[in-house]
Protein backbone atom coordinates (compact mmCIF):
# COMPACT_ATOMS: atom_id res chain seq x y z
CA UNK A 1 0.00 0.00 0.00
CA UNK A 2 1.23 3.17 -0.98
CA UNK A 3 1.31 6.21 1.72
CA UNK A 4 -1.58 7.88 1.85
CA UNK A 5 -2.53 11.16 2.01
CA UNK A 6 -5.00 13.56 4.17
CA UNK A 7 -6.14 16.74 2.40
CA UNK A 8 -9.23 17.40 4.05
CA UNK A 9 -10.57 17.71 7.75
CA UNK A 10 -13.05 18.75 9.78
CA UNK A 11 -13.61 18.52 13.68
CA UNK A 12 -16.75 19.38 15.69
CA UNK A 13 -18.05 18.59 19.32
CA UNK A 14 -21.36 17.00 18.69
CA UNK A 15 -24.46 18.68 20.70
CA UNK A 16 -28.17 18.34 20.33
CA UNK A 17 -29.76 21.10 19.03
CA UNK A 18 -31.79 20.98 22.64
CA UNK A 19 -28.94 21.29 24.50
CA UNK A 20 -28.76 18.14 25.49
CA UNK A 21 -25.94 17.17 28.70
CA UNK A 22 -23.39 17.49 26.40
CA UNK A 23 -20.43 14.83 26.52
CA UNK A 24 -16.72 14.30 25.51
CA UNK A 25 -16.86 12.79 22.10
CA UNK A 26 -16.08 14.90 18.94
CA UNK A 27 -16.06 13.57 15.47
CA UNK A 28 -13.32 13.57 12.98
CA UNK A 29 -14.42 13.72 8.90
CA UNK A 30 -11.93 13.30 6.29
CA UNK A 31 -10.54 12.34 2.89
CA UNK A 32 -8.45 9.71 1.86
CA UNK A 33 -6.87 9.14 -0.95
CA UNK A 34 -4.26 6.60 -2.07
CA UNK A 35 -1.87 6.58 -4.77
CA UNK A 36 -2.92 10.15 -5.63
CA UNK A 37 -6.70 8.78 -6.17
CA UNK A 38 -9.48 8.69 -3.65
CA UNK A 39 -9.58 5.69 -1.38
CA UNK A 40 -12.66 3.25 -1.62
CA UNK A 41 -13.03 0.49 0.88
CA UNK A 42 -12.74 -0.43 4.49
CA UNK A 43 -10.02 1.09 6.46
CA UNK A 44 -8.08 0.26 10.38
CA UNK A 45 -7.88 4.11 11.20
CA UNK A 46 -5.94 5.17 14.65
CA UNK A 47 -6.08 8.39 16.23
CA UNK A 48 -3.29 9.82 19.18
CA UNK A 49 -3.24 13.09 20.96
CA UNK A 50 0.14 14.76 21.34
CA UNK A 51 1.21 17.28 23.34
CA UNK A 52 3.05 19.00 20.60
CA UNK A 53 3.01 19.52 17.02
CA UNK A 54 6.66 17.59 16.53
CA UNK A 55 7.95 14.68 17.98
CA UNK A 56 6.29 15.11 21.94
CA UNK A 57 4.45 12.92 23.63
CA UNK A 58 1.89 10.72 22.91
CA UNK A 59 -1.38 11.63 25.71
CA UNK A 60 -3.86 9.03 24.18
CA UNK A 61 -4.96 7.24 21.76
CA UNK A 62 -8.34 5.01 20.27
CA UNK A 63 -8.38 2.85 17.15
CA UNK A 64 -11.12 2.63 14.73
CA UNK A 65 -11.31 -0.12 12.62
CA UNK A 66 -12.92 -1.44 9.36
CA UNK A 67 -13.97 2.33 9.14
CA UNK A 68 -15.82 2.39 5.79
CA UNK A 69 -14.24 4.78 3.00
CA UNK A 70 -16.47 6.06 0.11
CA UNK A 71 -14.62 7.73 -2.58
CA UNK A 72 -12.55 9.31 -0.37
CA UNK A 73 -14.54 10.71 2.59
CA UNK A 74 -14.90 8.99 5.88
CA UNK A 75 -16.27 10.18 9.55
CA UNK A 76 -15.15 8.70 13.13
CA UNK A 77 -16.07 9.54 16.58
CA UNK A 78 -13.62 10.32 18.84
CA UNK A 79 -13.45 10.21 22.75
CA UNK A 80 -10.50 10.94 25.16
CA UNK A 81 -12.70 12.13 27.71
CA UNK A 82 -12.15 15.20 29.71
CA UNK A 83 -8.75 14.30 31.48
CA UNK A 84 -6.36 15.02 28.46
CA UNK A 85 -7.87 18.50 28.03
CA UNK A 86 -6.24 20.51 30.91
CA UNK A 87 -5.82 23.83 29.15
CA UNK A 88 -2.49 22.90 27.44
CA UNK A 89 -2.40 22.92 23.52
CA UNK A 90 -3.33 18.85 21.91
CA UNK A 91 -2.54 17.97 18.73
CA UNK A 92 -4.25 15.19 16.52
CA UNK A 93 -2.49 12.48 14.56
CA UNK A 94 -4.17 10.49 12.07
CA UNK A 95 -2.83 6.93 11.35
CA UNK A 96 -4.09 4.31 8.64
CA UNK A 97 -3.59 1.05 7.48
CA UNK A 98 -6.03 -1.23 5.39
CA UNK A 99 -9.02 -3.23 7.12
CA UNK A 100 -7.97 -6.54 6.46
CA UNK A 101 -3.97 -6.02 6.83
CA UNK A 102 -1.50 -6.61 10.13
CA UNK A 103 0.98 -4.15 9.26
CA UNK A 104 1.27 -1.12 11.15
CA UNK A 105 -0.24 2.06 11.00
CA UNK A 106 1.01 4.57 8.90
CA UNK A 107 0.87 8.51 10.26
CA UNK A 108 -0.26 11.03 8.42
CA UNK A 109 1.16 14.76 8.34
CA UNK A 110 0.76 17.21 9.29
CA UNK A 111 -0.89 16.60 12.53
CA UNK A 112 -3.37 18.90 13.29
CA UNK A 113 -4.12 20.78 16.12
CA UNK A 114 -7.37 20.63 17.82
CA UNK A 115 -9.16 24.18 18.54
CA UNK A 116 -11.34 25.55 20.96
CA UNK A 117 -14.41 22.97 21.04
CA UNK A 118 -13.01 19.96 22.83
CA UNK A 119 -10.99 22.07 24.77
CA UNK A 120 -14.64 23.78 26.08
CA UNK A 121 -14.84 20.23 28.39
CA UNK A 122 -12.85 22.14 30.73
CA UNK A 123 -15.90 24.33 31.29
CA UNK A 124 -16.63 21.95 34.22
CA UNK A 125 -13.68 22.87 36.30
CA UNK A 126 -13.48 26.68 35.17
CA UNK A 127 -15.76 29.58 34.81
CA UNK A 128 -18.57 29.45 32.43
CA UNK A 129 -18.20 28.40 29.18
CA UNK A 130 -20.88 28.07 25.90
CA UNK A 131 -20.66 24.67 24.30
CA UNK A 132 -22.65 24.47 21.17
CA UNK A 133 -24.83 27.34 22.21
CA UNK A 134 -25.34 26.00 25.75
CA UNK A 135 -24.10 28.31 28.85
CA UNK A 136 -21.95 26.49 31.47
CA UNK A 137 -21.46 28.11 34.59
CA UNK A 138 -18.40 26.20 37.16
CA UNK A 139 -15.95 28.05 39.54
CA UNK A 140 -12.96 29.25 39.02
CA UNK A 141 -10.96 26.68 40.19
CA UNK A 142 -8.68 24.63 37.95
CA UNK A 143 -7.21 28.19 35.72
CA UNK A 144 -4.82 30.10 35.91
CA UNK A 145 -2.93 33.20 35.85
CA UNK A 146 -6.80 33.98 37.04
CA UNK A 147 -6.48 37.93 38.09
CA UNK A 148 -6.67 38.39 41.80
CA UNK A 149 -10.21 39.88 42.34
CA UNK A 150 -11.84 36.73 40.71
CA UNK A 151 -10.19 34.00 42.67
CA UNK A 152 -12.79 33.87 44.85
CA UNK A 153 -15.46 33.22 42.25
CA UNK A 154 -17.24 36.45 43.03
CA UNK A 155 -16.72 38.92 39.86
CA UNK A 156 -16.47 42.38 41.93
CA UNK A 157 -15.99 44.52 39.85
CA UNK A 158 -17.33 43.30 36.09
CA UNK A 159 -16.33 46.32 34.59
CA UNK A 160 -20.13 47.59 33.79
CA UNK A 161 -21.95 50.74 33.81
CA UNK A 162 -25.29 51.06 35.76
CA UNK A 163 -27.19 53.44 33.44
CA UNK A 164 -29.79 54.71 35.52
CA UNK A 165 -31.36 54.36 39.73
CA UNK A 166 -34.83 54.74 40.00
CA UNK A 167 -36.48 55.07 43.47
CA UNK A 168 -38.60 52.53 44.68
CA UNK A 169 -41.47 52.32 47.01
CA UNK A 170 -41.19 54.29 50.16
CA UNK A 171 -37.91 56.05 48.63
CA UNK A 172 -36.87 59.25 47.01
CA UNK A 173 -34.20 60.47 44.62
CA UNK A 174 -34.34 58.88 41.37
CA UNK A 175 -34.19 58.45 38.74
CA UNK A 176 -30.66 58.61 39.31
CA UNK A 177 -28.38 58.84 35.72
CA UNK A 178 -25.22 60.12 36.96
CA UNK A 179 -24.59 60.64 40.37
CA UNK A 180 -27.43 61.75 43.63
CA UNK A 181 -29.03 60.02 46.65
CA UNK A 182 -31.30 57.79 47.17
CA UNK A 183 -33.13 58.55 50.73
CA UNK A 184 -36.47 57.57 52.55
CA UNK A 185 -39.71 59.41 51.51
CA UNK A 186 -41.72 61.82 54.35
CA UNK A 187 -44.35 58.47 55.24
CA UNK A 188 -41.94 55.89 53.38
CA UNK A 189 -42.09 53.37 56.20
CA UNK A 190 -44.66 51.62 56.90
CA UNK A 191 -46.05 48.28 57.80
CA UNK A 192 -44.73 46.55 54.39
CA UNK A 193 -41.16 47.94 54.45
CA UNK A 194 -40.85 46.82 58.89
CA UNK A 195 -40.67 42.76 59.51
CA UNK A 196 -42.49 40.90 62.13
CA UNK A 197 -40.72 41.15 65.07
CA UNK A 198 -37.79 43.68 63.67
CA UNK A 199 -38.78 46.48 65.97
CA UNK A 200 -38.11 45.70 69.60
CA UNK A 201 -36.87 46.80 73.11
CA UNK A 202 -33.50 46.98 71.81
CA UNK A 203 -34.06 49.16 68.61
CA UNK A 204 -35.83 51.67 70.59
CA UNK A 205 -34.91 54.81 72.34
CA UNK A 206 -36.19 54.39 75.74
CA UNK A 207 -35.93 57.98 76.67
CA UNK A 208 -38.28 58.62 73.65
CA UNK A 209 -40.56 55.52 73.19
CA UNK A 210 -41.76 53.53 76.59
CA UNK A 211 -41.29 50.09 75.85
CA UNK A 212 -44.69 48.02 76.42
CA UNK A 213 -45.58 48.11 80.12
CA UNK A 214 -45.33 44.79 82.09
CA UNK A 215 -46.68 43.60 84.92
CA UNK A 216 -49.75 44.81 87.44
CA UNK A 217 -50.27 46.34 90.79
CA UNK A 218 -51.97 43.85 93.56
CA UNK A 219 -54.84 44.64 95.35
CA UNK A 220 -54.39 46.99 98.43
CA UNK A 221 -51.84 49.30 96.25
CA UNK A 222 -52.03 51.73 93.27
CA UNK A 223 -49.77 52.16 89.79
CA UNK A 224 -47.23 54.99 90.84
CA UNK A 225 -45.11 54.92 88.00
CA UNK A 226 -43.67 53.05 84.79
CA UNK A 227 -39.83 51.98 84.28
CA UNK A 228 -37.76 52.38 81.58
CA UNK A 229 -38.32 48.55 80.82
CA UNK A 230 -42.22 48.46 80.73
CA UNK A 231 -42.19 47.23 84.94
CA UNK A 232 -44.24 48.97 87.22
CA UNK A 233 -43.98 50.73 90.50
CA UNK A 234 -46.56 50.22 93.05
CA UNK A 235 -47.19 51.85 96.27
CA UNK A 236 -49.45 51.13 98.69
CA UNK A 237 -52.93 52.83 98.94
CA UNK A 238 -53.19 55.32 102.18
CA UNK A 239 -56.37 55.26 104.08
CA UNK A 240 -56.74 55.84 107.43
CA UNK A 241 -57.29 52.88 109.13
CA UNK A 242 -60.80 52.94 110.90
CA UNK A 243 -61.23 51.97 114.53
CA UNK A 244 -65.49 51.08 115.45
CA UNK A 245 -66.62 49.61 118.15
CA UNK A 246 -69.49 47.16 116.44
CA UNK A 247 -70.51 45.58 120.18
CA UNK A 248 -70.38 46.09 123.64
CA UNK A 249 -71.82 45.64 127.21
CA UNK A 250 -75.25 47.81 125.93
CA UNK A 251 -75.79 44.75 123.49
CA UNK A 252 -75.24 42.27 126.06
CA UNK A 253 -71.39 41.50 124.09
CA UNK A 254 -68.46 41.02 126.54
CA UNK A 255 -66.40 40.34 122.92
CA UNK A 256 -63.98 38.31 124.53
CA UNK A 257 -62.30 35.52 122.40
CA UNK A 258 -63.57 37.05 119.09
CA UNK A 259 -63.06 34.87 115.94
CA UNK A 260 -63.11 36.61 112.28
CA UNK A 261 -63.91 35.77 108.52
CA UNK A 262 -65.13 37.23 105.69
CA UNK A 263 -68.07 36.68 103.99
CA UNK A 264 -69.85 36.08 100.64
CA UNK A 265 -71.23 39.84 100.76
CA UNK A 266 -67.48 40.53 101.28
CA UNK A 267 -68.07 42.38 104.89
CA UNK A 268 -67.13 40.89 108.02
CA UNK A 269 -68.63 38.08 110.60
CA UNK A 270 -67.27 37.92 113.91
CA UNK A 271 -68.37 35.19 117.06
CA UNK A 272 -67.86 36.70 120.67
CA UNK A 273 -68.69 35.76 123.91
CA UNK A 274 -71.98 37.10 125.78
CA UNK A 275 -73.12 37.12 128.84
CA UNK A 276 -74.75 34.30 128.38
CA UNK A 277 -73.40 32.35 125.44
CA UNK A 278 -71.65 33.25 121.67
CA UNK A 279 -72.68 36.24 120.09
CA UNK A 280 -72.51 36.76 116.03
CA UNK A 281 -71.86 40.13 114.79
CA UNK A 282 -72.32 40.11 111.21
CA UNK A 283 -70.91 43.68 109.57
CA UNK A 284 -73.09 45.39 107.29
CA UNK A 285 -70.27 46.96 105.61
CA UNK A 286 -66.58 47.28 105.24
CA UNK A 287 -65.73 48.80 107.92
CA UNK A 288 -68.13 47.50 109.98
CA UNK A 289 -70.08 50.66 111.25
CA UNK A 290 -73.40 49.32 110.40
CA UNK A 291 -74.32 45.92 111.98
CA UNK A 292 -76.20 43.77 113.49
CA UNK A 293 -75.72 41.39 116.38
CA UNK A 294 -77.90 37.75 117.06
CA UNK A 295 -77.43 35.30 119.92
CA UNK A 296 -78.38 32.44 118.47
CA UNK A 297 -77.32 29.97 120.89
CA UNK A 298 -78.58 31.84 124.00
CA UNK A 299 -79.57 30.24 126.84
CA UNK A 300 -76.72 27.55 127.01
CA UNK A 301 -74.86 29.70 129.49
CA UNK A 302 -71.63 32.07 129.18
CA UNK A 303 -68.05 30.63 128.76
CA UNK A 304 -64.70 30.84 127.18
CA UNK A 305 -63.44 30.90 123.97
CA UNK A 306 -65.28 30.42 120.20
CA UNK A 307 -63.86 30.20 116.76
CA UNK A 308 -65.80 30.64 113.34
CA UNK A 309 -65.00 29.39 110.07
CA UNK A 310 -67.20 29.26 107.06
CA UNK A 311 -69.31 26.30 105.53
CA UNK A 312 -68.88 25.53 102.01
CA UNK A 313 -72.62 26.90 102.07
CA UNK A 314 -70.91 30.71 103.02
CA UNK A 315 -72.89 30.39 106.48
CA UNK A 316 -71.01 30.78 109.80
CA UNK A 317 -70.07 27.58 111.46
CA UNK A 318 -68.76 28.39 115.12
CA UNK A 319 -67.53 25.72 118.25
CA UNK A 320 -67.58 26.96 121.60
CA UNK A 321 -67.22 26.16 125.39
CA UNK A 322 -70.81 26.21 127.11
CA UNK A 323 -70.19 27.93 130.99
CA UNK A 324 -73.07 26.24 131.83
CA UNK A 325 -72.61 22.44 131.01
CA UNK A 326 -69.11 23.10 130.90
CA UNK A 327 -69.07 21.26 127.53
CA UNK A 328 -67.86 21.81 123.63
CA UNK A 329 -70.86 23.08 121.11
CA UNK A 330 -71.04 23.75 118.08
CA UNK A 331 -73.64 26.28 116.55
CA UNK A 332 -74.46 26.09 112.65
CA UNK A 333 -76.38 29.17 111.12
CA UNK A 334 -78.32 29.01 108.05
CA UNK A 335 -77.54 32.26 107.14
CA UNK A 336 -74.83 34.75 106.92
CA UNK A 337 -75.80 36.65 109.74
CA UNK A 338 -77.49 33.42 111.96
CA UNK A 339 -80.58 35.13 112.31
CA UNK A 340 -83.11 32.81 110.33
CA UNK A 341 -83.59 31.48 113.97
CA UNK A 342 -83.72 28.15 112.82
CA UNK A 343 -79.78 27.35 113.59
CA UNK A 344 -78.45 24.26 115.01
CA UNK A 345 -77.08 23.95 118.10
CA UNK A 346 -74.98 20.66 119.01
CA UNK A 347 -73.40 19.30 121.70
CA UNK A 348 -69.82 17.65 120.62
CA UNK A 349 -68.85 16.96 123.94
CA UNK A 350 -70.18 16.46 127.22
CA UNK A 351 -68.19 14.23 129.45
CA UNK A 352 -68.82 15.83 133.05
CA UNK A 353 -65.65 17.53 132.60
CA UNK A 354 -64.47 21.04 131.82
CA UNK A 355 -64.05 20.51 127.68
CA UNK A 356 -64.00 22.40 124.54
CA UNK A 357 -61.74 25.52 126.31
CA UNK A 358 -59.38 27.24 123.43
CA UNK A 359 -61.58 25.50 120.46
CA UNK A 360 -60.74 26.01 117.45
CA UNK A 361 -62.62 25.27 114.26
CA UNK A 362 -61.88 24.47 110.77
CA UNK A 363 -63.13 22.72 107.31
CA UNK A 364 -62.10 20.04 106.52
CA UNK A 365 -61.03 18.77 103.19
CA UNK A 366 -64.45 16.91 102.80
CA UNK A 367 -66.42 19.84 103.62
CA UNK A 368 -67.18 18.66 107.54
CA UNK A 369 -65.66 20.70 110.18
CA UNK A 370 -63.27 19.67 112.47
CA UNK A 371 -62.46 20.85 116.22
CA UNK A 372 -59.53 20.82 118.44
CA UNK A 373 -59.89 21.60 121.65
CA UNK A 374 -58.66 21.48 125.92
CA UNK A 375 -59.59 18.74 127.80
CA UNK A 376 -58.63 20.97 131.24
CA UNK A 377 -59.27 17.60 133.27
CA UNK A 378 -57.16 15.35 131.66
CA UNK A 379 -54.75 18.60 130.41
CA UNK A 380 -55.41 16.75 127.25
CA UNK A 381 -55.91 17.92 123.46
CA UNK A 382 -58.87 16.78 122.14
CA UNK A 383 -60.24 16.73 118.49
CA UNK A 384 -63.66 16.56 116.65
CA UNK A 385 -64.05 15.13 113.07
CA UNK A 386 -67.93 15.55 112.07
CA UNK A 387 -69.12 13.30 109.64
CA UNK A 388 -71.62 15.97 108.24
CA UNK A 389 -71.87 19.72 107.64
CA UNK A 390 -73.97 20.12 110.72
CA UNK A 391 -72.32 17.67 113.18
CA UNK A 392 -75.61 16.64 113.91
CA UNK A 393 -75.84 12.79 113.92
CA UNK A 394 -74.43 12.04 116.81
CA UNK A 395 -71.37 9.64 115.35
CA UNK A 396 -68.59 12.49 115.39
CA UNK A 397 -65.24 10.44 115.93
CA UNK A 398 -63.64 12.01 119.14
CA UNK A 399 -59.94 11.35 119.74
CA UNK A 400 -58.08 12.11 122.66
CA UNK A 401 -54.60 12.79 120.77
CA UNK A 402 -52.22 13.92 123.39
CA UNK A 403 -51.72 15.42 126.93
CA UNK A 404 -49.38 18.38 128.48
CA UNK A 405 -51.50 20.66 125.82
CA UNK A 406 -52.09 24.26 126.31
CA UNK A 407 -53.19 27.06 123.95
CA UNK A 408 -53.28 24.64 120.51
CA UNK A 409 -54.16 26.80 117.27
CA UNK A 410 -55.28 23.98 114.21
CA UNK A 411 -55.33 24.77 110.55
CA UNK A 412 -55.85 21.82 107.82
CA UNK A 413 -52.76 21.22 105.51
CA UNK A 414 -52.49 20.89 101.96
CA UNK A 415 -53.11 16.87 102.46
CA UNK A 416 -56.40 17.72 104.01
CA UNK A 417 -55.07 16.41 107.10
CA UNK A 418 -54.99 18.27 110.67
CA UNK A 419 -52.00 20.29 112.15
CA UNK A 420 -51.62 21.67 115.64
CA UNK A 421 -49.71 24.12 117.40
CA UNK A 422 -49.27 23.98 120.70
CA UNK A 423 -47.76 25.27 124.05
CA UNK A 424 -45.97 21.68 125.30
CA UNK A 425 -46.47 21.99 129.18
CA UNK A 426 -43.82 19.56 130.71
CA UNK A 427 -40.90 21.37 128.29
CA UNK A 428 -42.08 25.04 128.40
CA UNK A 429 -41.50 24.73 124.25
CA UNK A 430 -43.56 25.31 121.28
CA UNK A 431 -44.60 21.82 119.51
CA UNK A 432 -46.46 20.55 116.64
CA UNK A 433 -49.06 17.72 115.83
CA UNK A 434 -49.43 16.49 112.40
CA UNK A 435 -52.37 13.96 111.97
CA UNK A 436 -52.28 11.42 109.71
CA UNK A 437 -55.75 10.91 108.69
CA UNK A 438 -58.75 13.96 108.51
CA UNK A 439 -59.46 13.11 112.12
CA UNK A 440 -56.74 12.59 114.05
CA UNK A 441 -57.64 8.81 114.94
CA UNK A 442 -54.61 6.34 113.91
CA UNK A 443 -52.39 7.19 116.98
CA UNK A 444 -49.29 7.52 114.87
CA UNK A 445 -49.60 11.36 114.66
CA UNK A 446 -46.26 12.97 114.19
CA UNK A 447 -45.01 15.17 117.16
CA UNK A 448 -42.37 17.56 116.65
CA UNK A 449 -40.33 20.14 119.19
CA UNK A 450 -40.20 23.28 116.93
CA UNK A 451 -38.68 25.81 119.32
CA UNK A 452 -37.49 24.85 122.79
CA UNK A 453 -34.92 27.14 123.86
CA UNK A 454 -34.15 27.66 127.65
CA UNK A 455 -37.13 30.08 127.93
CA UNK A 456 -40.59 29.25 127.94
CA UNK A 457 -41.93 29.84 124.37
CA UNK A 458 -45.01 28.94 122.52
CA UNK A 459 -48.16 30.49 124.59
CA UNK A 460 -50.96 32.03 122.75
CA UNK A 461 -49.62 30.47 119.15
CA UNK A 462 -51.86 31.02 116.05
CA UNK A 463 -50.96 28.61 112.57
CA UNK A 464 -51.80 29.31 109.33
CA UNK A 465 -50.66 27.52 105.74
CA UNK A 466 -48.50 29.44 103.93
CA UNK A 467 -48.66 29.87 100.04
CA UNK A 468 -45.88 27.33 99.54
CA UNK A 469 -48.07 24.79 101.35
CA UNK A 470 -45.78 25.03 104.45
CA UNK A 471 -47.31 25.82 107.65
CA UNK A 472 -46.25 28.99 109.89
CA UNK A 473 -46.86 29.74 113.42
CA UNK A 474 -46.91 33.00 115.89
CA UNK A 475 -46.25 32.73 119.13
CA UNK A 476 -44.98 34.32 122.13
CA UNK A 477 -42.10 33.96 124.04
CA UNK A 478 -43.49 34.54 127.59
CA UNK A 479 -39.79 34.72 129.65
CA UNK A 480 -38.07 37.15 126.89
CA UNK A 481 -41.46 39.06 126.28
CA UNK A 482 -41.03 38.57 122.25
CA UNK A 483 -43.60 37.83 119.58
CA UNK A 484 -41.78 34.90 117.56
CA UNK A 485 -42.33 33.26 114.19
CA UNK A 486 -41.61 29.39 112.98
CA UNK A 487 -41.78 28.52 109.71
CA UNK A 488 -41.30 25.05 108.81
CA UNK A 489 -39.38 23.37 105.84
CA UNK A 490 -41.80 20.98 106.12
CA UNK A 491 -45.84 19.60 105.79
CA UNK A 492 -45.16 18.34 109.71
CA UNK A 493 -42.30 20.45 111.08
CA UNK A 494 -40.19 17.65 111.79
CA UNK A 495 -36.87 18.70 109.83
CA UNK A 496 -35.49 20.61 112.91
CA UNK A 497 -34.32 23.17 110.22
CA UNK A 498 -37.37 25.38 111.03
CA UNK A 499 -36.59 29.01 110.00
CA UNK A 500 -37.48 30.93 113.66
CA UNK A 501 -37.41 34.91 114.31
CA UNK A 502 -38.08 37.38 116.45
CA UNK A 503 -40.32 39.71 114.55
CA UNK A 504 -41.23 42.21 117.97
CA UNK A 505 -39.94 42.70 121.17
CA UNK A 506 -42.82 44.78 122.03
CA UNK A 507 -44.48 41.21 124.13
CA UNK A 508 -46.88 39.40 121.40
CA UNK A 509 -49.66 37.82 123.81
CA UNK A 510 -52.79 36.66 122.27
CA UNK A 511 -51.64 36.92 118.54
CA UNK A 512 -53.37 35.86 115.17
CA UNK A 513 -51.24 35.12 111.42
CA UNK A 514 -53.12 35.08 108.10
CA UNK A 515 -51.49 35.43 104.52
CA UNK A 516 -51.72 38.49 102.57
CA UNK A 517 -52.77 38.64 99.42
CA UNK A 518 -49.29 39.07 98.45
CA UNK A 519 -47.86 36.01 100.55
CA UNK A 520 -46.59 37.65 103.17
CA UNK A 521 -47.66 37.10 106.64
CA UNK A 522 -49.65 39.59 108.34
CA UNK A 523 -49.95 39.06 112.61
CA UNK A 524 -51.98 40.99 114.81
CA UNK A 525 -51.47 40.99 118.53
CA UNK A 526 -51.17 42.19 121.90
CA UNK A 527 -48.61 45.05 122.88
CA UNK A 528 -46.59 45.78 126.18
CA UNK A 529 -48.99 44.65 128.97
CA UNK A 530 -52.11 44.08 127.03
CA UNK A 531 -52.63 47.55 126.07
CA UNK A 532 -52.23 48.25 122.41
CA UNK A 533 -53.29 46.87 119.64
CA UNK A 534 -50.23 46.09 116.88
CA UNK A 535 -49.92 44.89 113.69
CA UNK A 536 -47.04 43.19 112.15
CA UNK A 537 -46.70 42.79 108.07
CA UNK A 538 -43.62 40.51 107.34
CA UNK A 539 -41.24 41.73 104.14
CA UNK A 540 -40.73 38.01 103.52
CA UNK A 541 -43.06 34.67 103.60
CA UNK A 542 -40.50 33.07 106.57
CA UNK A 543 -40.59 36.25 108.34
CA UNK A 544 -37.03 36.51 108.73
CA UNK A 545 -35.60 39.57 107.50
CA UNK A 546 -35.48 41.68 111.03
CA UNK A 547 -37.18 44.08 108.81
CA UNK A 548 -40.95 43.65 109.66
CA UNK A 549 -43.71 46.55 109.18
CA UNK A 550 -44.78 46.81 113.18
CA UNK A 551 -47.75 49.30 113.66
CA UNK A 552 -49.49 50.43 116.64
CA UNK A 553 -52.84 50.11 115.13
CA UNK A 554 -54.89 50.74 118.27
CA UNK A 555 -53.39 52.27 121.99
CA UNK A 556 -56.33 52.08 123.73
CA UNK A 557 -55.81 56.07 124.97
CA UNK A 558 -54.96 54.24 128.13
CA UNK A 559 -57.19 51.76 128.24
CA UNK A 560 -56.38 48.41 127.91
CA UNK A 561 -57.19 46.69 124.05
CA UNK A 562 -55.70 44.52 121.52
CA UNK A 563 -56.35 41.09 123.73
CA UNK A 564 -58.00 38.13 122.01
CA UNK A 565 -57.72 39.49 118.16
CA UNK A 566 -58.46 37.57 115.00
CA UNK A 567 -57.23 38.79 111.89
CA UNK A 568 -57.87 38.07 107.98
CA UNK A 569 -57.59 39.90 104.90
CA UNK A 570 -60.68 41.25 103.01
CA UNK A 571 -61.57 41.94 100.04
CA UNK A 572 -59.30 44.82 98.70
CA UNK A 573 -56.82 42.55 99.99
CA UNK A 574 -56.68 44.69 103.44
CA UNK A 575 -56.04 43.09 107.07
CA UNK A 576 -59.31 43.61 109.24
CA UNK A 577 -59.18 42.94 112.89
CA UNK A 578 -61.52 42.15 115.90
CA UNK A 579 -60.19 42.08 119.53
CA UNK A 580 -61.17 42.73 122.92
CA UNK A 581 -61.20 45.97 124.87
CA UNK A 582 -60.92 44.46 128.07
CA UNK A 583 -61.25 48.04 130.10
CA UNK A 584 -64.91 48.80 128.82
CA UNK A 585 -65.50 45.16 128.35
CA UNK A 586 -66.33 45.65 124.58
CA UNK A 587 -65.78 44.16 121.23
CA UNK A 588 -63.60 46.10 118.52
CA UNK A 589 -63.29 46.09 114.90
CA UNK A 590 -60.34 47.74 113.18
CA UNK A 591 -60.47 48.33 108.85
CA UNK A 592 -57.06 48.65 108.08
CA UNK A 593 -56.22 51.55 105.44
CA UNK A 594 -53.03 49.86 103.96
CA UNK A 595 -51.32 46.22 103.87
CA UNK A 596 -49.51 47.35 106.66
CA UNK A 597 -52.58 49.02 108.56
CA UNK A 598 -50.50 52.44 108.57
Amino acid sequence: MSRASLFSFLIVILSTADAQERGSSFTYQGQLTEAGQPATGLYDLQACLFNSLLDGTVVACQNREDVPVDAGLFSISIDFGAAPFNGQARYLELRVRPGDGLESYTPLEPRQLLRDAPEALRADTAGTAEIAGVAVSAPWSGLTEVPPGFRDGVDNDSGGTITTITAGTGLSGGSITSSGTIGIADGGVGAEQIAPGAVGSSQIDVHEVQTRIVGTCPLGSYLRGINKNGSVVCSELINQTQIESPAGPFFGVSGEYSSLAVGADGFPIISSLSSNSVAITKCHNAECSEFRTEFPADGTGGGSHSSLALGLDGFPVVSYHSGRTEALMLLKCNDLACSGGDDRITTLDDTNDPVGLYTNVAIGADGFPVISYIDSVRNGLKVVKCNDFECADADEQITLVTYGVYFPSLAIGVDGFPIIAYHNNSIGALSVIKCNDPACTGGDESISVVDNPVNDVGISSDIAIGKDGLPIISYLDQTAGTLKVAKCNDAACTGSDEIISIVDSDLGSNSSITIGADGLPVISYAGSHKSALKVARCNDSECAGNDEDVRTVDDGNGDNVGRFSSIAIGMDALPIISYYDSTNSRLKFAKCGTQSCR
